[in-house]
């Protein structure tokens, strides 16, 4: 794959976006200038973010340790912990953690599964910002960084927003497919939400060896097909919809063990070879080319800014106080639509947890009736066994038949839900748009001003896989026949079958029962949290682009008013620079459009 990126170099961007930084500060306009410094920084660093994507059980991890040559990052039956690990170059292999409240501290690189796994950090209650690794790879040299995400299809995890947060500042991104289970609804949606901020794309097909060469055909072409609904052609190679299919397990195995022959089965070596190919040829034209995109955004967020200061100096005083009145009017009304979206929001979650409880309630009180007329013909197809053998057995048999139950339903529920949860939350986001937006129009309309591109709340909340604690599974051990009754009477073991197999029998019910119950009670807390917690993160959402937005808006009209009210006569020298303002804005905006 070759990338026809037409681009400047670093001489022609950096002074440019240092004057922009300097403008947006002297503006007092702090998320641009915030966002200008970053790339600025990003350039001068030299520094290339590749970030692996995909829904957990991806083999994300995996991968990254197949890139890598050796089992770095812990891999997991649970899914991580929403915490960005990020993989520099380094002499030597080498961690340390970043926290939310602004603390870091080295840590042993064995020990790294404490702070990103589920089981070592579970729920994510050490607190974790993200994790940087060092390590002697020449994969990371010329300042590669390899980034390793939250799954994308991880419902409501514990920071959900740090994938998204991330994304503004990738060059690059593998995503992860597998053959199992080729493009969820999250997947596609994920995509569209990342493909006007990320430069280029791979697509990888991960897990070839669990199905026949025919059935990796078909889930090849049915990931092509669908691929090719979100990226046009008229893209180019901006995106590469070909598949890598390829074993990253086999892969890292080979490497492990030096067996050169399982490397070239993996079909790993063609995507190596093209990841390589594309760093030492492109990553430079790459990195610039995504500080393009990102420029230019700001560009236009300036622009807006600055003819509406413009204008509002421009017009006499009474009729940019009145503006001003009628605009602090339209935010008071759009502030009650957003309380009002929230309403709604929160009603229509608060209805689909009650209806998703309800559910619940009532197919755990069939599952128990149904697991005991099983039970029930169990015991009498066993009635042969000795007393000690029937509870050894018995405990296996409901231990498999919890795990693939839940298992089952796992999966059954998050197909149901991802639809419901999806819809009301989807609604809720193009509402919020629409209302971004109508302030936008309105401050245009008032001030006669051009509409920047249209604003996008691209945050869509992620979906998490439901995590289950079975029966006592973490106290299980095959050794121990008395698993789910070990705190019971040793002496229903020890009696004679005849006289306490019907106590056995009542305990096994009220076991059963108790466990089965418990399972659903775990669903029921685990899905009204996180559906709760998606909730307030759309709401903060929200919040946070109407005020920014509000926020720049009224800093334009205030420096406006003050020049009215303290150097009347500076007006027109005011309005001057600011045309030269807008002026050097709009040169760099064709600039950087004649060299993308």
């Amino acid at each position: 794959m070759s990338i026809d990126f037409k681009s400047h170099n670093k001489n022609f961007l950096l002074p440019r976006v240092e004057s922009l930084i300097d403008l947006a500060e002297n503006k007092g306009y702090k998320d641009i200038h915030a966002s200008l410094k970053e790339i600025r920084d990003k350039i001068l660093k030299d520094t290339f973010y590749l970030v692996v994507l995909g829904e957990f059980k991806r083999g994300k991890s995996t991968f990254i340790n197949a890139l890598l040559g050796e089992d770095l990052l812990p891999t997991a039956v649970v899914p991580l912990t929403s915490v960005i690990t990020k993989i520099a170059y380094g002499d030597y292999s080498a961690a340390r953690v970043y926290y939310q409240d602004g603390r870091t501290c080295a840590v042993n690189i064995d020990s790294i599964d404490q702070y990103i796994t589920e089981k070592g950090n579970p729920g994510n209650e050490k607190a974790v910002k993200h994790l940087e690794i060092s390590h002697p790879s020449d994969l990371l040299a010329r300042g590669t960084v390899l980034i390793d995400t939250p799954g994308t299809g991880s419902i409501f995890e514990h920071n959900t927003m740090e994938t998204y947060d991330f994304i503004p500042r990738v060059d690059a991104a593998i995503f992860l497919l597998t053959v199992d289970h080729p493009l969820s609804r999250a997947e596609s949606d994920f995509l569209k939400n990342i493909r006007d901020h990320v430069p280029l794309i791979y697509f990888v097909l991960n897990k070839i060896d669990h199905v026949s060469e025919e059935d990796r055909g078909e889930s090849m072409k049915f990931i092509e097909e669908n691929l090719s609904d979100y990226f046009n052609q008229s893209e180019g190679d901006k995106y590469s919809t070909k598949l890598f299919p390829l074993s990253a397990r086999m892969a890292l195995e080979a490497k492990t063990t030096g067996n050169r022959e399982k490397l070239k089965k993996s079909k790993f070596i063609r995507l190596e070879e093209e990841l390589r190919s594309m760093l030492e040829r492109d990553k430079d034209k790459v990195v610039l080319s995504s500080a393009m995109v990102k420029t230019r955004q700001n560009l236009d967020r300036l622009l807006f800014q600055l003819e509406l200061e413009s204008k509002a100096l421009a017009m006499p005083l009474e009729e940019l106080k009145d503006k001003e009145q009628k605009l602090e009017r339209y935010m008071v009304k759009a502030r009650r639509k957003a309380r009002e979206h929230k309403l709604i929001i929160e009603g229509e979650v608060k209805a689909l947890v009650e209806e998703f409880i309800q559910d619940l309630n009532r197919e755990r009180e069939d599952e128990i009736r149904k697991q005991v007329r099983l039970m029930e013909s169990w015991c009498k197809e066993n009635r042969h066994l000795s007393n000690s053998e029937f509870i050894r057995q018995w405990n296996y048999r409901l231990y498999d038949l919890l795990t693939n139950f839940f298992k089952a339903k796992k999966q059954d529920l998050e197909e149901q839900l991802e639809e419901k949860l999806w819809s009301a939350l989807a609604g809720f986001y193009e509402r919020a748009e629409g209302l971004v937006e109508e302030v936008e129009t309105e401050t245009a309309e008032l001030f006669d001003l051009e509409l920047p591109d249209k604003s996008k709340i691209d945050i869509l909340p992620e979906r998490e896989e439901f995590h289950f604690k079975i029966g006592t599974i973490v106290d299980f051990n095959p050794e121990q026949p008395d698993f789910f009754v070990r705190e019971k009477k040793f002496i229903l073991r020890l009696i004679p079958s005849f006289i306490g197999r019907q106590l056995l029998l009542n305990e096994m019910k009220s076991i059963t029962a108790e466990q089965i119950d418990r399972n659903y009670g775990r669903l029921r807390e685990d899905f009204s949290k996180r559906v709760k917690t998606g909730m307030q993160e759309a709401i903060k959402t929200l919040d946070e682009a109407l005020e920014t937005l509000a926020v720049n808006i009224e800093k334009s009209l205030q420096a406006a008013l003050e020049q009215h009210s303290n150097n009347a006569p500076g007006i027109e020298a005011n309005i001057s620079q600011l045309q030269e303002q807008k002026k050097q804005i709009r040169t760099i905006q064709e600039e950087i459009a004649a060299g993308s």
